[in-house]
């Protein structure tokens, strides 16, 4: 009788320990397993795009606002291709600011601000023109541009009254900015060369 009772509580001292080691293996394996280092000591969320604004900031190249003056940039030169041949004719001037300034380095034209005195200047010189000459039109030799304006070499040609002779009445250098909607909001003009005849008449005259 001793015997057996030694042997159930061997038996049972077994399952115990069996029991109590399974138990342990279950509860060890529902616990959850702990995070790497480089989880817990991770980055915050960073927004980059917005982190590239500010570095840029300070001056340096900014993508989107180049890319929105080289937009505007490209408006406006299409609009100056179409429009300057056109510009003793039906002229449009909604490519023009309304605040257009226009800077002269010439004695016969004013620089004027407002592109109603722009319109009324150039309106007033092409019929002062109109006077010594016939079968006037606009020549573009030249347009180019680079990162912030577009340069135009042009002239007006035509025919004297006098004697039909053809000439070069006007030769000179144009000058065009953009605003950030691609409307020209600076016109320079400057370097420019007239025949005689013109630049005889338009020495006692002001048009703009």
């Amino acid at each position: 009788m001793r015997c057996m009772n030694g042997a159930l509580r061997t038996a049972s001292g077994r399952n115990l320990a069996r029991y109590a080691s399974t138990s342990t293996s279950r509860v060890t394996s529902r616990q959850p397993i702990a995070p790497p280092a480089a989880i817990l000591f991770s980055q915050p969320n960073i927004d980059y795009t917005k982190q590239s604004v500010l570095r840029f900031s300070d001056g340096g190249p900014d993508d989107s606002y180049d890319q929105e003056k080289i937009l505007a940039l490209s408006r406006m030169y299409s609009n100056i291709i179409d429009e300057v041949p056109k510009l003793l004719d039906n002229h449009d001037y909604s490519i023009y600011t309304d605040d257009l300034e226009f800077v002269s380095h010439l004695s016969i034209l004013r620089t004027v601000h407002g592109v109603q005195s722009y319109k009324m200047g150039l309106t007033a010189w092409h019929k002062s023109l109109q006077l010594i000459y016939t079968n006037m039109y606009i020549d573009m030799m030249t347009v180019s541009k680079d990162n912030e304006k577009v340069t135009v070499r042009w002239g007006i040609c035509g025919d004297k009254r006098i004697n039909s002779t053809f000439c070069r009445v006007f030769d000179g250098v144009s000058t065009y900015y953009p605003d950030e909607n691609g409307l020209i909001r600076m016109h320079v003009l400057d370097k420019v060369q007239t025949d005689k005849t013109k630049a005889a008449i338009f020495q006692t005259n002001s048009f703009m």
